[in-house]
């Protein structure tokens, strides 16, 4: 006769040598998970990747942000953070424009340009262009981190849990000079033309100017240093050149015209529903807007001054 108690005993046994024969069974593989490697093996896994990139560039809610603590608008939201940085509910737990997190993109950057040559997946034409895209989405993202805070640290590998991570900030000359040589080489790398929201070499060409006025102006060159100056008027002049772009010629009609303009150079695309914004409700007069609009209304300053 078999007692309960013996099987219990039993089962527990049983169940103790499958765990002991297994010792990953808390740590089972994800059959249907893309696995890091995956992605190096897939070229259409690598373009994913460079294309998450894009979604680094900031859209337009927080373009909004910057209008409406200038003296160009006012926003209607009284807990929106626009009116949250007026009132002075700002500091350094609650930063509506904290740029940080910029980090996470530039790992993701670093790792690509850490991988991508060794992709044997990938067609020479393809490599050469991505790399264009990223270096020129990296020199974005630091920029953006530099004309916030000044010289930040300059991470261009990939870092792991045995690396130094607390790295020290590098001068503003050093960021200055980093972004401009990034630029430099998404240049040599970019096509003339690509898709629709795409990095282009007029795209870099036209950030690397905007980069060198930024660095020649009397907030960066307090000696006023004509040699930036002179940099900075030669990068937009080479742009220029290019005969790619121009002025619209009714700025009534600017945003309203659906597609691509002359003055487009470089823009953040947007496809509903998976990527969107509510400019057309933002746009609307406060009269109109029912406290669900009225984002960037016009002060009547700015409507005075361009007429």
């Amino acid at each position: 006769m078999i007692s309960r108690t013996s099987v219990k005993i039993y089962l527990w046994s049983l169940i103790l040598l499958c765990c002991s024969c297994n010792k990953n069974f808390l740590d089972p593989a994800n059959p249907g998970a893309i696995t890091d490697d995956d992605v190096w093996k897939d070229q259409n896994l690598i373009e994913m990747y460079v294309n998450g990139l894009y979604n680094s560039r900031p859209g337009y809610d927080y373009l909004n942000t910057l209008d409406n603590i200038t003296d160009e608008a006012r926003n209607n939201y009284p807990n929106y953070d626009p009116n949250r940085i007026l009132v002075g509910q700002w500091d350094q737990v609650s930063n509506p424009m904290d740029n940080w997190g910029t980090y996470a993109s530039i790992r993701s950057a670093n790792e690509f340009l850490a991988r991508i040559d060794g992709a044997t997946a990938v067609d020479e034409a393809s490599r050469q262009r991505m790399k264009g895209e990223v270096r020129f989405l990296r020199a974005f993202l630091y920029f953006d981190l530099v004309i916030r805070y000044g010289g930040v640290p300059i991470i261009d590998k990939p870092q792991s849990l045995d690396d130094d991570l607390e790295v020290s900030r590098n001068t503003l000359d050093e960021c200055f000079d980093f972004i401009d040589k990034e630029l430099d080489a998404a240049i040599a790398d970019l096509p003339a033309d690509a898709a629709r929201g795409k990095a282009t070499k007029g795209a870099a060409m036209a950030l690397k100017g905007r980069v060198a006025l930024f660095y020649a102006s009397p907030f960066y060159n307090k000696a006023n240093d004509n040699g930036r100056w002179k940099k900075a008027a030669d990068a937009c002049k080479a742009v220029i050149d290019l005969h790619k772009y121009s002025l619209y010629p009714d700025l009534n009609k600017l945003w309203l015209e659906k597609g691509l303009n002359p003055e487009s150079i470089f823009e953040v695309q947007y496809k509903l529903p998976e990527k969107q914004h509510g400019c057309d409700s933002g746009l609307k007069r406060l009269a109109l807007a029912n406290n669900n609009a009225g984002q960037l209304s016009p002060l009547q300053e700015l409507v005075d001054a361009s007429r």
